[in-house]
């Protein structure tokens, strides 16, 4: 009894799949044309060995997967996947290793699967996988059909059984006859055979594969058994090229090699009826091109049996060309013995020439799909493509060849996938058009919207015989449409605030949107205006107006500056006068119609008067502006950069350079318009008549570096150029001055309207001077304090002298280096400086005693950095000297003193002094030991390097060193000059 299915495919009701009862070891090759046969036969593979007691694992996509989870009966699969029974996993996990098919690792994987199987406590292991990806890129699957027989080899005598699924609708048939061989049963459709094709894996791989195959052929002829049925088996030959065309038999006995024609056949070939040719002459009617494949083809079947089904062009008797289709089989005796050869013949001429005339109709059609912008694709069923055009495959970012023809799931992501499919399941159960909007992800991974018009094309019975589609990439149209609401809305709101009355009317010029204030002149609601036409809203207006929406209607043309005057609906009071602009717009619709943006001109007169006024106050204010202002032309000089941009002159400043004459010349050029007062007081002329002189010549008093700086920066396109300079007043005296130069919006083509404005910075600048030099001494005030503090350690300690200068100068070129600003590298060089001024206040014999130190003189010797800190924390600088210091022998493991502090605990200031002072003190003489040198210490930081030491700072230090650095001499310093100063004792 069929079982029925619903719109998606889905089984109705709880009929449950026949469960496929196997033994182990079985090889399966699972053959089908449609979605629901393959998850028919799916369920039955996996239905089989979880009701068996076997470990199921499926290869498969993940549209596939949740196809099957949903269809399972929940009662056999409910808790199958959840304690491991059943297992997923994808062709990536199990055929792809380094990029490409590796046959022998997957064989490995099989077996691996099955012993964990066995060892978990299953009957056996039973696998599927849908064998779709083998039509990929992926390197390696070329060998598929060497890998099945590998597969088949391992399934002899293992507890595995396995289903390798193939689609027919995607493989070519050379393709699954190869593998179809190395199954020794195959299930077709819902159907299970045994396959009496099959060629063993020795066999196929062993090497004469040809010769086994043989033995097998010779074997199956014996069931053909179909010469009584000559006849009958031929006309049901050419039944599946249809019944166009007429057709006859003919016979070639091969004891006798004489070839036997029907009347129809000898027409065909232009013979006399009863004609019978050797072989050979019947050979010699097919077309060159085509003979010796054909001949082929007869000598297989005269010697292995094998019958054949060809097209070919043939060369008749009397020299006309004709297509032809040959159908042959073998004739057999009772002994098994082949005797003749019997088919059929039809003349597929008429066909061959309409397939022409369709492969140019479809080249037409490929190019005229190929040059439209318009994605377009078709659908042979829910999930596999057809043909697609240019346009769709650049946007998945797949060629054609490897597009068409293939499952969505192979190319598109899961996600999209899954939504394609369950419209395309809709159009193909409803036959009916289907339009979508869908973001996808294009070649690039961005996501676009698409509108998606999916139309079915139906056969005779109705039934949907493939899905034609086209896209239209609409996200920049949406973006747009939404900039334009947005842009509307923002608009109307403007347009209320800004007391602009509009409103949109369609064709028949009814109202389509109306803002608020034309709500309010007409004294109506908007939503009651909406909908109703000008000669019901209006109509005292609608005469005036109706001529000229008309126009605009016909034209397509705005018809500006409308006047109308009279009294409106809500302001009956009043004869208001409007000026109207009638605009022609296009309606969401599609539609045609009018928007109309009218102002209220009954208060123009007062807002010229206003005008006025606000021009008045504007030349009162250029003119009493306490700022020198001009308005200059530099139309002429425009005109001259023109001509050199048409040369091809990019650089100006080097063409003036090459032609100094240019200078002068394009300064001559500038023409003034207008200068206030201070303006005219600043160039020493009494009114703008005796001011223009000064446009003849380049500025009397402004340097010629002004006039090169102004020239070059609008040569580049500036609309502001600021310059700053020496000028000369009337006086003689130099100034020190600012220019503004302001192209006026609206002049940046001719540059005729320039504002000039002219700062006089002379006080500034000698401010500016006298606070440099008041800074400068008190920056040698505190560099002589600074020096005088150093100094007093220093005199303490003679056999150490110059020692914090030297641990400042190295401290300096570490923090340099590591990027610390200027500022912070002065403070950090100040800190070194004074680092060991606490040890003012140790005993003198204490810090020159040659001899080793006892326990006691060190701790006295430990505590001059709270001495220091304590001298320093009251004087006010600018850094925290006194911090830094105190941390200057704290380590970061904690060993330090003298608060023991750790790792971030101490700042990045003390832990560069620490550095500094270990070098310094180990590298230079003691009273106690020589000097041990740069080398003997950069080892010692090494060697405590993420210890004791910053690794950032020990390894900058250990750069500079390698660069040419010396305490005495260093990169920044080339002058090598030593200052006095020195510490005491080995801890610096």
């Amino acid at each position: 009894m069929e079982q029925r299915s619903d719109s998606h495919g889905e089984p109705s009701g709880r009929a449950r799949p026949v469960v496929l009862r196997l033994d182990h070891g079985d090889h399966l090759c699972g053959l089908y044309e449609t979605d629901d046969e393959h998850l028919q036969l799916l369920m039955s593979f996996v239905l089989g060995g979880l009701q068996g007691n076997q470990k199921v694992v499926c290869i498969d996509d993940t549209h596939t997967a949740h196809e099957l989870r949903r269809r399972l009966p929940a009662e056999d699969a409910e808790d199958a996947e959840k304690h491991g029974q059943l297992v997923f996993l994808t062709s990536r996990d199990v055929y792809v290793h380094g990029g490409a098919f590796d046959p022998e690792r997957t064989i490995g994987l099989l077996k691996a699967w099955t012993e964990q199987a066995l060892a978990e406590g299953y009957e056996a292991l039973r696998v599927t996988g849908e064998m779709r990806w083998a039509l990929g890129d992926l390197p390696g699957s070329e060998h598929l059909t060497r890998y099945e027989a590998l597969v088949d080899r391992y399934f002899q005598d293992s507890a595995c059984i396995g289903l390798c699924r193939y689609d027919r609708r995607v493989f070519p048939p050379e393709m699954l006859l190869d593998v179809l061989r190395t199954h020794p049963k195959a299930l077709i459709g819902t159907e299970l055979y045994n396959n009496f094709h099959h060629v063993p894996a020795d066999e196929l791989l062993g090497e004469q594969p040809a010769s086994s195959e043989l033995e097998r052929w010779i074997w199956g002829l014996d069931a053909l058994k179909r010469s009584e049925q000559a006849t009958h088996d031929t006309a049901s030959l050419l039944e599946m090229a249809g019944h166009s065309a007429s057709f006859g038999g003919w016979r070639w006995d091969l004891a006798r090699n004489r070839v036997a024609y029907s009347d129809t056949v000898a027409a065909i070939l232009e013979l006399p009826s009863g004609y019978s040719p050797p072989g050979a002459e019947a050979f010699g009617f097919i077309a060159p091109a085509w003979r010796e494949d054909v001949e082929q083809a007869f000598i297989a079947c005269a010697e292995r049996g094998l019958p054949f089904d060809k097209e070919m062009e043939i060369i008749t008797n009397s020299g006309n060309r004709r297509w032809l289709r040959v159908v042959a089989e073998p004739v057999l005796d009772n002994s098994g013995t082949i005797t003749a050869l019997q088919g059929a013949t039809q003349d597929i001429t008429e066909r061959k020439q309409l397939e022409q005339s369709r492969l140019q109709a479809l080249e037409k059609s490929r190019f005229l799909l190929d040059s439209i912008l318009t994605q377009v694709w078709f659908l042979s069923d829910e999930r596999t493509y057809g043909a697609v055009n240019k346009a769709h495959a650049a946007f998945i970012g797949v060629r054609i060849e490897d597009l068409e023809f293939r499952d969505i799931y192979d190319i598109l992501p899961d996600e999209v996938a899954d939504i394609c499919y369950q419209a395309n399941v809709e159009i193909f159960a409803s036959g009916k058009p289907l339009h979508t909007e869908e973001w996808v992800p294009n070649a690039s991974g961005e996501p676009r919207l698409l509108s998606i018009l999916k139309s079915p094309q139906l056969r005779a019975d109705g039934s949907v015989e493939c899905v034609v589609c086209s896209a239209e990439d609409i996200t920049e149209r949406k973006r747009t449409e939404e900039q334009v609401r947005q842009r509307l809305e923002l608009l109307s709101s403007v347009f209320d605030e800004a007391g602009i009355a509009y409103n949109i009317l369609d064709a028949q010029f009814r109202y389509v949107e109306v803002n608020a204030l034309a709500a309010r002149n007409i004294g109506q609601p908007a939503e009651q205006i909406v909908g109703r036409t000008i000669y019901e809203v209006v109509p005292e207006f609608a005469g005036a107006i109706e001529g000229s929406f008309r126009r605009v209607l016909a034209s397509g043309k705005a018809d500006r500056d409308i006047t109308v005057a009279g009294p409106l609906p809500g302001r009956p009071e009043t004869t208001v006068y409007w000026l109207s602009h009638h605009i022609p717009v296009a309606l969401p619709t599609g539609e045609a119609g009018i928007a109309v943006v009218a102002i209220d001109i009954t208060e123009r007169k007062r807002a010229e008067e206003e005008l006025q006024r606000s021009e008045t106050l504007y030349r009162t204010l250029f003119e009493e502006m306490p700022v020198p202002l001009a308005e200059a032309d530099y139309s002429e000089v425009e005109r001259a950069m023109d001509a050199l941009r048409a040369a091809g002159v990019t650089d100006l400043g080097t063409y003036f350079e090459a032609h100094p004459e240019v200078l002068p010349a394009w300064g001559q050029k500038i023409r003034l318009v207008s200068a206030n007062k201070d303006a005219l007081r600043n160039s020493g002329a009494p009114n703008e008549g005796e001011l223009e002189h000064l446009t003849q010549q380049p500025p009397q008093g402004i340097h010629p570096e002004m006039l090169r700086h102004v020239f070059t920066e609008l040569y580049r396109g500036s609309t502001r150029v600021k310059w700053s300079g020496a000028a000369h007043d009337p006086q003689g005296k130099t100034r020190e001055v600012v220019f503004h130069l302001t192209v006026v919006p609206g002049h940046e083509e001719r540059l005729d309207r320039i504002l000039v404005a002219m700062e006089d910075h002379t006080e500034q600048a000698r401010a500016r001077e006298a606070a440099h030099q008041s800074y400068t001494r008190l920056c040698n005030l505190f560099d002589t304090t600074v020096g005088s503090l150093a100094a007093m350690a220093e005199l303490r300690d003679p056999y150490t002298a110059g020692h914090q200068q030297r641990v400042a100068r190295l401290a300096r070129a570490i923090g340099k280096r590591m990027g610390l600003d200027e500022e912070r590298v002065l403070g950090l060089q100040v800190a070194a400086s004074l680092h060991d001024i606490g040890k003012v206040a140790i005993p003198i014999e204490v810090l020159t005693k040659p001899g080793r130190i006892s326990e006691l003189e060190f701790s006295i010797i430990r505590g001059h950095p709270v001495i220091a800190h304590d001298l320093l924390a009251d004087i006010d600088f600018p850094w925290p000297v006194a911090e830094m210091v105190l941390q200057h022998h704290e380590r970061l493991d904690g060993s330090g003193y003298p608060n023991g502090l750790k790792g971030d605990e101490i700042m990045l200031e003390g832990r560069i002094l620490a550095v500094a002072d270990v070098v310094e003190a180990m590298a230079s003489h003691r009273p106690y030991r020589p000097a041990l040198g740069d080398e003997a210490a950069l080892e010692e930081l090494q060697s405590g390097v993420g210890t004791l030491y910053d690794p950032e700072v020990v390894n900058v230090c250990c750069q500079l060193f390698s660069e040419g650095f010396t305490l005495s001499k260093d990169v920044d310093d080339p002058s090598g000059a030593v200052e006095p100063g020195d510490d005491a004792q080995t801890d610096g």
